[in-house]
């Protein structure tokens, strides 16, 4: 049987070109981060800042459900550069 390549684990199996399932936000959170969101730069090849916004609203929401504002991960910088973005036109 050939191998199957997905980044979540738990998916079902298919059988040639089979229609699949949606990703859900539980296979998302299945997916292994080899570096535990202690990344040290932002991604960079973001093409839209539409992708920019979602990722910032995924790291808003990541600090969130986990309840604590304060941190080194990634989410916690994006957080972050987003509230500066912000000061910067309030203060405008």
């Amino acid at each position: 049987m050939p191998y199957v390549f997905r980044f979540h684990k738990g998916a079902e199996t298919i059988d040639g070109w089979q229609e699949t399932a949606q990703i859900g936000s539980k296979d998302i959170e299945a997916i292994d981060d080899p570096n535990g969101a202690k990344a040290s730069l932002p991604i960079t090849s973001i093409p839209t800042p539409f992708a920019g916004y979602e990722l910032t609203k995924t790291a808003f929401a990541f600090c969130a459900e986990r309840g604590n504002e304060r941190g080194s991960t990634i989410y916690h910088k994006l957080v972050a550069n987003a509230l500066d973005v912000l000061e910067i036109f309030f203060g405008y």
